[in-house]
């Protein structure tokens, strides 16, 4: 199997990138800085530079059986001024163009395209069970998604098979924002922010990637797929979950008004519920391996932290913005 992926240096690039070394599948990566990302990219990988913008990809790398396109920059790496809402909007919108223009042009297509997104795109619908025929939400992150999403429609009318992955919040051993959840929970510091009666919706890394390979195995999977267990939570219960699991207490609560004065339009990410279902995974037949928080945190932590509480964080600085990452935008890639 022949791969092109872009975002591939980012927490899920990375974890894709050694479940397709394991199938010894070929892999192409785009990227714009390629000595930077040979140096601390540890798989087997053909890196080829690309500014991200630009349409004039070599049309023997969009021969393939998939282009994977998770690039776009963090979405909560700053407070959303109105340049930095251009920035995320342009890091996203422009690149999926820039991809979409040179696969339209190429004489060979890959089998399918695979494009990030988010289930940012419900917006906030507190109570409401959510699935892929749901309808949008408002706000920022949503017309994103959909602006997002939308560009890739000349590849459905060309006969491309589109998949847009929308991620919930993917749980990783020490990577993204669980690694600071676990910090906080160590340090004895965690709790909600807003009521905690927000749902969130979540996926274990492992099954996130089982989940994407199957995507591009299915011929019948096409659209928006929602990336996330069958089992939504509400954050008060996440918290609890997670501190019961390293033997600590949720410490405090974040009022939401608190949150919205520090971090404006950006509170959204983490205080907007979404009770997302993964209907199309589980009408295709997939089978999730952990569909339950508890599960998944064994799986992570199966020495209930234990090993790493004093070792490996106490001293270590918590990276406050991959917190807040970790509520809606799971890639975290290179900017």
């Amino acid at each position: 199997m022949k791969y092109l992926l872009t975002g591939a240096t980012g927490f899920l690039g990375q974890n894709l990138c050694n479940h397709f070394t394991k199938q010894e599948a070929s892999l192409c990566l785009l990227s714009r800085n390629t000595r930077q990302s040979l140096d601390k990219f540890p798989y087997t990988a053909q890196f080829v530079d690309w500014d991200h913008v630009s349409s004039n990809i070599d049309d023997k790398y969009l021969a393939c059986d998939a282009v994977i396109h998770l690039a776009g920059e963090n979405i909560a790496g700053k407070r959303w001024t109105k340049t930095q809402r251009k920035r995320l909007w342009d890091s996203r919108i422009k690149s999926t163009a820039a991809l979409v223009s040179s696969i339209m042009n190429a004489p060979i297509k890959p089998k399918v395209f695979i494009c990030a997104s988010a289930i940012g795109y419900y917006g906030d619908r507190w109570q409401e069970e959510l699935d892929e025929a749901s309808e949008k939400g408002e706000g920022f992150l949503a017309d994103l998604c959909e602006e997002w999403e939308n560009v890739c429609a000349p590849l459905t009318a060309a006969g491309v098979r589109v998949v847009h992955v929308r991620s919930g919040i993917v749980l990783g051993l020490n990577e993204g924002a669980l690694g600071e959840f676990v910090k906080l929970s160590d340090l004895g510091v965690l709790g909600c922010i807003g009521s905690g009666q927000q749902w969130m919706s979540w996926i274990h890394v492992n099954d996130w990637v089982k989940a994407l390979q199957y995507c591009i195995d299915t011929s019948t999977i096409s659209g928006a797929v929602n990336f996330v267990s069958p089992s939504p939570i509400q954050q008060k219960n996440f918290m609890q979950i997670l501190s019961s699991h390293f033997h600590r207490s949720p410490f405090f609560s974040v009022p939401a008004s608190i949150a919205k004065l520090v971090f404006g339009g950006m509170s959204s990410l983490f205080l907007f519920s979404q009770k997302v279902r993964p209907q199309k995974l589980l009408a295709n037949g997939f089978s999730f391996s952990y569909k339950t928080l508890d599960a998944a945190l064994v799986d992570l932590y199966p020495n209930q932290g234990k090993e790493h509480i004093l070792e490996k964080f106490l001293f270590v600085p918590i990276e406050t913005e991959k917190i807040f990452l970790f509520f809606t935008d799971p890639y975290n890639l290179e900017e």
